[in-house]
């Protein structure tokens, strides 16, 4: 997807942006079926171990810990805009990857522009440094530099945003794309609505943008899984636009249009948190569950105090540090896979107290 008008979007608008990857958490123990098991088997990518990269914590999420190096070495690091709060926190992982691994990093900040960030890879390349990790702002104005890099012997392992547009896989010439699926994102919140709705109700959804292909994914995953129940309705599905404000009046409408509307699905906790003031606002608060997607400091909070029924959680933190040493792992010789996909656990009032929000 092209990245560029949705990063530039956040930047505008506050969005809760695009964040880290699934893992099957709501796989029945008991005679579920295959259905609730897992997603269509062409949606599921095939099981790799990838311990030598990280070990799960009790929550779900990647443990940081560095990999046994024998040599230093000089890593080009291109973020997005270092001055919006996921990537800050991205680049927190970074840093403590190369304090732990102890190499050394060209780190870049493209601040949102296209431009920027085509210029500094192509300064980073001119260093000639042992691999870089990029994370681009534009799914295809960076390729050409990737190729270059390519050509010029440096590896470079694609972090969080995927090259070349939909549909999603790692382009060729990358090491690896670490980043989320949000298709099985979406697929995974529908297995929770499916708990919340056994017998059936009314859901509502609100969508990011119009267009994103975030949105398009987070939607489509959803709707499929949540055929396995006919007995639940989509009322409506309408854009936020990623904004609290515009999803404030959106859920406003639901509200009015759809008195018995059960769940309300938003594609960010963002605009979770929107749909939660439109309840509070109603005096309809308890009634009709919201559902977000980022695990944000705000949505864990809005989680806590009993308003945001819950939320699918990301560390940009282990993005950002697993990206950085599967980088220096490939250089060692290690095998990387093509594409990994890291774990996005769902939280609720349950368990939020086990989670903290890093942006």
């Amino acid at each position: 997807m092209n990245l560029r008008k949705f990063l530039l979007a956040c930047a505008i608008c506050v969005f809760v942006p695009l964040i880290l990857l699934p893992g099957g958490i709501f796989a029945q123990d008991d005679d579920g079926g295959e259905d609730e098991e897992m997603m269509d088997e062409e949606m599921m990518e095939e099981e790799v171990d990838l311990s030598f990269l990280y070990e799960l914590d009790d929550n779900g999420m990647p443990v940081m810990a560095p990999y046994e190096t024998t040599d230093s070495y000089l890593i080009g690091v291109s973020q997005i805009g270092n001055n919006f709060p996921f990537v800050v926190a991205m680049v927190e992982g970074h840093d403590q990857a190369a304090e732990d691994m102890g190499f050394e990093q060209i780190l870049t900040d493209a601040q949102f522009d296209v431009q920027k960030q085509i210029t500094q890879l192509e300064d980073i390349i001119a260093q000639e440094p042992d691999g870089i990790v990029l994370v681009a702002l534009d799914a295809e104005a960076v390729i050409p530099q990737l190729e270059s890099a390519v050509a010029a012997g440096i590896p470079v392992l694609t972090c969080w945003n995927d090259l070349g547009g939909p549909p999603r896989e790692n382009y060729e010439g990358s090491v690896s794309l670490i980043g989320v699926d949000e298709v099985q994102t979406g697929w995974n919140v529908a297995q929770f609505v499916l708990e919340i709705l056994p017998d059936g109700g009314q859901v509502a959804i609100i969508e990011g943008a119009a267009g994103f292909q975030a949105s398009i994914e987070r939607s489509e995953g959803f709707l499929e899984a949540l055929e396995a129940n006919p007995a639940i309705e989509i009322v409506a599905s309408q854009p936020g636009n990623w904004t609290r404000e515009d999803a404030l009046a959106v859920a406003e409408n639901f509200i009015q249009a759809y008195p018995d509307v059960d769940v309300i699905y938003a594609h960010d906790d963002n605009m979770a948190i929107g749909a939660v003031s439109a309840l509070r606002d109603a005096d309809m608060l308890g009634e009709v569950r919201v559902i977000g997607i980022g695990g944000s400091v705000e949505g864990l909070e809005s989680i806590a105090n009993g308003e945001l029924y819950g939320s699918v959680f990301d560390s940009p933190r282990a993005a950002g540090y697993v990206c950085s040493k599967a980088l220096v792992a490939h250089i060692e010789g290690a095998e990387i896979p093509t594409e990994i996909i890291l774990p996005r656990p769902i939280v609720t009032a349950d368990n939020v107290d086990n989670f903290e929000g890093e942006w």
